[in-house]
């Protein structure tokens, strides 16, 4: 499936996954950074698989990272970086779906969505220009949700950290 110019989902959903890994978040987030966009999203609307194929992707990387990832595809994004914006760390939350419903999350699905967010557009950021820092200013809220996070938990923000370029 074609994912931007002349790279395709799969060259995208791995990159993704590297820039997770190389922020050494736990096994389940790059799993499910692995298959964000696989059910398509709210920018991405091409479905590489239905909801029907859940409990195959499910027994491919394990239930939490495919909530996660489900969960990735699901949100209305912007309604997602709404309630994370005052965030002093992960909490659990209610968020819209792109379709409307009420999606439940958790502390630790929000901090693996958050990342997944980030290395998202870090991915596509670095691809299409070898912009090392352009990335976060696509995505501002996220950056400065994980930041805070970061510090209140005593770990080095995962947005300082530059993922390698893409060849």
């Amino acid at each position: 499936m074609p994912h931007g110019a002349g790279r395709t989902l799969f060259d995208h959903l791995t990159g993704t996954a590297a820039i997770v890994a190389s922020w050494e978040h736990p096994a389940a987030t790059q799993l499910a950074a692995l298959v964000h966009s696989v059910y398509g999203t709210s920018v991405y609307r091409d479905a590489a698989a239905s909801d029907d194929a859940r409990p195959a992707v499910r027994a491919a990387i394990g239930d939490e990272a495919e909530r996660i990832a489900f969960a990735f595809g699901a949100l209305d994004r912007a309604a997602f970086r709404s309630a994370i914006a005052s965030m002093d760390r992960p909490a659990a939350c209610r968020v819209r779906t792109r379709w409307g419903a009420v999606l439940e999350l958790d502390a630790t699905d929000v901090e693996a969505l958050t990342v997944i967010g980030m290395a998202n557009e870090c991915e596509q950021t670095v691809a299409r220009d070898g912009a090392r820092a352009a990335w976060r200013e696509r995505c501002p809220s996220l950056v400065a949700a994980a930041k805070r996070w970061a510090l209140a938990a005593g770990r080095v923000p995962t947005a300082s950290r530059e993922p390698e370029r893409s060849a």
